[in-house]
C-alpha cells in the first residue's frame, strides 16, 4: 500500500510557487489595516465577513472570483504598501518552507502622477529581496541546514481594460482619442514588455516573464468593413467579439482564504 501524503509532510518539504499573485494574496488582517487607513470601503471590516462575501469556498464564475482583485489592487496604490504587501507574501511563503517565489502583478493598475513604472515595480523589488535578506542571513541558510530563498517578478498586462482601471490607463484614452480600445490595449502591453526589458538591463531587477492578465473569453471572428476617416476609403477590417463565460472549474481546489503555516490567510488562490 502506497504511504498516505499528510499535510505535515507537505509542509515539511522545500517547494515553490511559480504563479503566484501579489493582490491575490494579501493577509485578510493587512487588507482591512490598509483599506481602513486609505479610506478604502470594504463589504465588510471583518475576516469572517470577507471570506463570506468576497472570498468565498465557491465562485458563480470566473468575473465573481476576479471581484476579490478590485478590492486589493485599490489598497495597493502607494509605494509603501506595496513594499509592504510583497514583504508580507515571501515571510509567508518562507513559513511554508517555499523556497523558489514568481509573483505576479499588473504595474500599470498602480501607476500615478509621481509614481511611474520603474518605482512600482522597485517598490515590490524591494520588498521581496528584505524578506530574501533576512531568510538568507539566518544560521540555517549560512550552515547548509536551509536553502536560501529566491524569486523572479513577472509583470502581467491586462486583456481588457478601461480608463477606470486606473489613471495610466485613463491617461492613455485621453492622448490616443482616436484609437480604438483595442489598439489602446495593445499599446500598453508593448509598452509594459519594452519597459520591463529596460528595467531589467539598467537595474538588474529580476523580471523572469511577462504574461497576460484577466478574465478569458471565448471569441468569434467577424469581418466589419469601416471607412477610414484619414483616407476616405473603405478598408476591411479583422476583429473579435468577446462572450463573456465563465470555465467550469468544479475540480480545482477551493478558492477560499487558505491557512498557511503561519496561521495568516491568503485571501484569493490562483485563477487559471
Amino acid at each position: 500500500m502506497a504511504a498516505k501524503i499528510t499535510r505535515q509532510f507537505l509542509e515539511k518539504i522545500p517547494k515553490t510557487d511559480l504563479h503566484l499573485h501579489l493582490d491575490g494574496s494579501l493577509r485578510l488582517s493587512t487588507l482591512i489595516e490598509l483599506a481602513k487607513a486609505g479610506g478604502v470601503p470594504l463589504p465588510s471590516e471583518t475576516e469572517e465577513g470577507l471570506k463570506e462575501l468576497v472570498f468565498k469556498e465557491k465562485y458563480a464564475d470566473l468575473p465573481d472570483y476576479l471581484k476579490g482583485f478590485g478590492l486589493t489592487c485599490a489598497v495597493l496604490q502607494t509605494p509603501e504598501n506595496l513594499e509592504r504587501v510583497a514583504y508580507e507574501l515571501a515571510q509567508d511563503n518562507i513559513a511554508e518552507n517555499v523556497r523558489y517565489i514568481e509573483v505576479r502583478y499588473a504595474p500599470q493598475q498602480h501607476i500615478r502622477p509621481g509614481f511611474p513604472m520603474e518605482e512600482v515595480i522597485e517598490c515590490v523589488n524591494r520588498g521581496l529581496a528584505r524578506a530574501q535578506k533576512e531568510h538568507n542571513a539566518t544560521e540555517a541558510v549560512r550552515s547548509g541546514a536551509d536553502i536560501p530563498f529566491n524569486y523572479g517578478i513577472i509583470v502581467c498586462a491586462m486583456r481588457f481594460f478601461n480608463r477606470h482601471f486606473s489613471p495610466y490607463y485613463a491617461q492613455l484614452f485621453d492622448i490616443l482619442p482616436q484609437a480604438t480600445p483595442r489598439e489602446i490595449m495593445s499599446l500598453a502591453s508593448l509598452e509594459l514588455a519594452r519597459a520591463a526589458a529596460h528595467i531589467v538591463e539598467t537595474r538588474g531587477t529580476p523580471v523572469v516573464g511577462f504574461d497576460l492578465a484577466g478574465a478569458e473569453a471565448s471569441r468569434r471572428w467577424t469581418t466589419r468593413r469601416r471607412t477610414s476617416t484619414r483616407t476616405g476609403t473603405s478598408c476591411a477590417r479583422r476583429c473579435t467579439r468577446a462572450k463573456r463565460t465563465a470555465p467550469n472549474r468544479s475540480s480545482r481546489p477551493s478558492p477560499s482564504a487558505t491557512p498557511t503555516a503561519s496561521g495568516t490567510a491568503r485571501t484569493c488562490s490562483r485563477p487559471a
